[in-house]
């Protein structure tokens, strides 16, 4: 934490001073000493310092979060990809362990199940059209 003190003090005509405290029980510095207009300026030309700089480490900081996304988003792509082969490898040992043997059974059902999914397609088509032929 960073407070700044603005101190009235009486020397001939008024003057300001403006201390800096830094954390709890941290360190105290004078950083002002002028009158009430100068110490104004002085604050708004500082506070426009301050604000430049923060924003300039925050752009800083947002950049390199942006990057660590950027590379966690990569390694769950590539992660993603190898897990889907892998899957698809592991999905088709099984079934061709399952149907090991009873290929001409297989073959046979593959064939029927494609001419029933084609002729279904042909008829419900031939009848929207209205013809049937």
């Amino acid at each position: 934490m960073v407070a700044l003190l603005l101190i009235p003090l009486q020397v001939g005509g008024i003057e300001y001073l403006i201390y800096r405290v830094t954390g709890d029980k941290g360190p105290v510095a004078q950083v002002f000493q002028g009158t009430y207009d100068e110490a104004v300026a002085w604050a708004d030309e500082s506070g426009e310092e301050w604000v430049e700089s923060t924003v300039d480490e925050l752009i800083e900081r947002l950049s390199a979060v942006a990057g660590a996304i950027g590379s966690i988003s990569l390694q769950f792509v590539e992660g993603l990809g190898t897990a889907i082969v892998k899957g698809a490898d592991q999905t088709y040992d099984y079934i061709r362990e399952k149907l090991r043997g009873r290929e001409p059974d297989v073959i046979a059902a593959v064939t029927v199940s494609i001419l029933t999914l084609g002729s279904a397609y042909y008829l419900i088509h031939a009848a929207r059209r209205g013809r049937m032929s």
